[in-house]
């Protein structure tokens, strides 16, 4: 969960649709797509630097051949945005804040191979 969890965030990051499309739903694919095709037109790139990461698993429920696990991730990142310059535009100061995430991911079990796809992402407020 915890590669994962960097994964999703290094593709985001990176505007790496193609790799996003490869760990997430198609809803979620569109809704980060989005996200990185605002900051593009803004000539902005984001920067996420995980200091850590810790997962532990809430739920898990299998109904017929589709399993789902709700995993509540704590993370320190450090997340910066850059402007086209390079210059640093959010969190200047480069400050480590501690997010808290629950992530659903879903596996079809009738299907072949490792992959579990993230379908649902929540910030949880501190």
């Amino acid at each position: 969960a915890c590669n994962a969890f960097r994964a999703v965030l290094t593709a985001f990051a990176a505007g790496d649709n193609k790799r996003l499309e490869q760990l997430v739903s198609p809803k979620i694919a569109k809704e980060f797509q989005q996200a990185v095709k605002a900051r593009t037109k803004q000539k902005e790139t984001l920067n996420i630097d995980i200091k850590s990461v810790e997962a532990e698993i809430e739920e898990m429920h299998v109904d017929k051949s589709i399993a789902e696990i709700l995993v509540h991730f704590t993370s320190d990142q450090i997340v910066t945005t850059l402007s086209k310059e390079g210059e640093i535009i959010d969190n200047t100061n480069q400050l480590t804040n501690r997010m808290i995430d629950r992530w659903t991911f879903q596996k079809n079990l009738a299907e072949t191979g490792p992959a579990w796809l993230l379908v649902k992402t929540e910030s949880v407020e501190l």
